[in-house]
């Protein structure tokens, strides 16, 4: 990359590039850490209401709907958690080759993946937000 492309200068010191190698370790263990994780808490969820799913259904309160949207809840917010942390371990992955060859434009792209990681991140802080509100305030909330 020329100096002219660039809107500033920035440099790695070995410590700088430390940390992003140990980010790189740390998100491969969240990474597969949170797959069994969720993978766990997304088949006893599954387990539980297919096990329940008669006694669900007949009560006259509306459990089984709230099952079931604990359920369609959990799976999203796994999907969005899996997205989460592929992006992050892209990102880290990426940004920890990019030094090592000392290439900053490969750097630079993997900002994108940081930002997919961080949009994702917002999704889940929103579903979140939302499955609280329906816990909270029940059916009258929609």
């Amino acid at each position: 990359m020329n100096n002219e492309d660039s809107l500033f200068k920035i440099e790695l010191n070995e410590k700088g590039t430390q940390s992003i190698l140990r980010i790189y370790r740390v998100v491969q263990v969240c990474f597969w850490m949170g797959i069994i994780v969720n993978l766990t808490m997304l088949f006893f969820s599954l387990r539980s209401y297919f096990k329940y799913i008669s006694i669900l259904k007949s009560s006259s309160n509306g459990t089984a709907l709230k099952f079931l949207i604990l359920i369609i809840y959990m799976i999203v917010f796994s999907c969005c958690y899996f997205l989460q942390f592929y992006y992050y371990l892209k990102f880290a992955k990426q940004s920890k080759n990019s030094i090592q060859i000392n290439d900053s434009d490969s750097f630079n792209k993997s900002l994108s993946w940081l930002y997919r990681a961080l949009s994702m991140t917002a999704i889940g802080v929103g579903l979140n937000g939302l499955y609280t509100i329906y816990i909270i305030f029940g059916d009258k909330a929609f």
